[in-house]
């Protein structure tokens, strides 16, 4: 089923990488990339390399929005409290950063 909670899905991937520093799944094939996102649950961001400091409520809402079960994901595309959202625009402000300045670098 698309709908509603496939973009939370989507919020969360896109999250994962965001504050872990990597794709959540990795495969040799377009279709080996889907079925790790259809049947597999991926590491906990805190358990890479780039995701090593994140705040454990912030970690639970990523997890959260990943769940295979679609009626078990958030309601609500919301991080929740003022400490984690600052978290986000922080990381946020950070990854803008360093793409700018990786793109307007002289060759």
């Amino acid at each position: 089923v698309i709908d509603a909670r496939s973009d939370i899905y989507s919020l969360g991937a896109i999250m994962y990488e965001l504050f872990s520093g990597q794709p959540m799944f990795r495969g040799r094939s377009f279709g080996e990339y889907v079925r790790k996102h259809l049947t597999e649950t991926p590491v906990p961001p805190s358990q890479t390399p780039g995701g090593a400091g994140i705040d454990p409520r912030l970690e639970a809402v990523i997890l959260r929005c990943l769940d295979k079960d679609p009626d078990q994901r958030t309601a609500h595309a919301t991080v929740g409290s003022d400490p984690l959202n600052r978290q986000v625009r922080r990381r946020a402000r950070t990854l803008t950063t360093t793409v700018i300045t990786t793109r307007t670098r002289p060759r």
